[in-house]
């Protein structure tokens, strides 16, 4: 029986990237398989992504621009692109960023339960699964795996040695929430 195999190409701005990234190794350790990242360097997050991490414990490969992402469209030859790929690549399971949008329409814990086994069982099967979003599928909390460049991490402990201990807050800004990010991200 051949092994099964997991490309994602995680969207979105970093937060979801990150949050994707840990479900596909949660996934795929659980399951045994490869894991392969297709890392999107665009306006969501203009950033490579072995400018942002270390190496991770996976192959990961930078693509420019929506060149990759594999939606689905009304107009039949933009879509003969997406096939070609996935025909020269072998995937037998393709959950586009639509695909997982549609799946989910509700956003159920039971939705994502099943889109989640419905992964696991192509994985187990043998089959090839390719997974772009960056929607929350389950609550994978490790990611010990993401080890800042040091540059980051320069930045990271120079920022947390002016916090006092028990008294600092942390806030979430979303790309949306922030003109300047957007205008200059």
């Amino acid at each position: 029986m051949k092994k099964g195999f997991l490309i994602v190409q995680p969207m979105g701005g970093l937060a979801n990237r990150m949050r994707v990234l840990a479900f596909a190794k949660y996934i795929t350790d659980k399951c045994d398989v490869d894991l392969k990242c297709l890392w999107s360097v665009d306006s969501d997050l203009h950033a490579p992504i072995d400018s942002i991490f270390k190496p991770l414990p996976f192959e990961t490969t930078n693509v420019f621009g929506r060149q990759w992402q594999m939606r689905r469209s009304k107009k039949w030859y933009k879509n003969i692109r997406a096939y070609i790929w996935l025909l020269l690549n072998r995937v037998d399971v393709w959950l586009s960023y639509d695909h997982v949008d549609t799946a989910l329409k509700n956003d159920t814990k039971e939705e994502r339960a099943i889109l989640t086994a419905q992964i696991v069982d192509s994985l187990r099967k043998g089959k090839m699964v390719y997974l772009s979003t960056g929607d929350y599928l389950d609550n994978c909390t490790d990611v010990s795996f993401f080890v800042p460049v040091d540059d980051i991490q320069d930045k990271i402990n120079s920022y947390l040695s002016d916090f006092e201990h028990g008294h600092s807050y942390g806030i979430h800004i979303r790309r949306t929430d922030n003109t300047w990010a957007i205008e200059h991200s």
